[in-house]
């Protein structure tokens, strides 16, 4: 799923990636519900994090 990203993705990336918006991804990197780093006017998500996050949805029952 991941294999073409380094260990950081940005909003854009992780919001194809989950087949989300873009503000949807800086939401929950606001509200803590996705991990990430700030870095300038950048949102980054840690590419393990990110996975970490789809594992644990899919435990849950939500894809």
């Amino acid at each position: 799923m991941l294999e073409n990203y380094g260990d950081f993705l940005d909003s854009e990336s992780t919001a194809i990636e989950l087949h989300v918006s873009t503000w949807t991804v800086r939401d929950w990197c606001r509200k803590g519900i996705l991990p990430s780093v700030k870095v300038g006017n950048r949102v980054l998500v840690p590419k393990q994090q990110l996975i970490e996050f789809v594992e644990s949805k899919m435990k849950a029952g939500v894809e």
